[in-house]
């Protein structure tokens, strides 16, 4: 590889279980947080006794927070001791028994190929060059009803995979709105 090639810019793709039940319960019990405002709350499907959009945003945030310190791909439990109320914690234990029982593992995104990602490598924007010299953006793509981008930290991003008809066009976009996001940022703190 060339030392153009080592300094261009470069964003990697992951899923993550408990991010997808995160944003299954948040959607279920009919809240919206900003990004994800973006569903029908008209057909709640449960109520779990306590969860708040507040509530929901801190235990969002602080999974995050975990699995940043991560190797990407490596799954952690969704629900440590103490960032739920615990009242709301048996809730939700039992929702994610029976989200991970209905849960599969195939990629949830059938209009990216295994062939996008292998044949561009790691997937670089157009204008890459433009951004050389940034950190790796790590990207979590999640199951959600429609394209959001969410810049969690300066080197994470959640994605919503718009119900499964994410296209690698709209990805690239939504990482390069990321790359414009971390190259001020990179900026600012330089």
């Amino acid at each position: 590889m060339s030392d153009t090639a080592d300094k261009l810019w470069k964003w990697l793709v992951s899923f993550d279980r408990g991010l997808d039940f995160q944003l299954h319960v948040l959607v279920a019990a009919g809240l919206r947080v900003a990004p994800f405002d973006q569903h029908r709350t008209d057909a709640v499907v449960t109520t779990l006794r306590g969860l708040t959009a507040t509530i929901w945003a801190g235990w969002f945030s602080e999974h995050l927070r975990r699995i940043e310190k991560l190797p990407p791909g490596e799954d952690i439990d969704p629900l440590p001791d103490g960032v739920v109320p615990e009242t709301l914690r048996q809730d939700l234990l039992t929702s994610w028994s029976a989200f991970r029982s209905t849960y599969d593992r195939r990629e949830p995104l059938p209009n990216l190929s295994a062939e996008d990602f292998i044949d561009q490598g790691h997937m670089f924007p157009h204008d890459s060059r433009r951004f050389s010299g940034l950190p790796t953006l790590r990207i979590y793509i999640v199951r959600y009803p429609a394209a959001v981008l969410h810049l969690a930290r300066p080197q994470l991003a959640v994605v919503g995979d718009r119900g499964g008809l994410l296209g690698i066009d709209k990805l690239g976009k939504l990482a390069s709105q990321a790359a414009e996001y971390l190259l001020r940022h990179h900026q600012s703190a330089g």
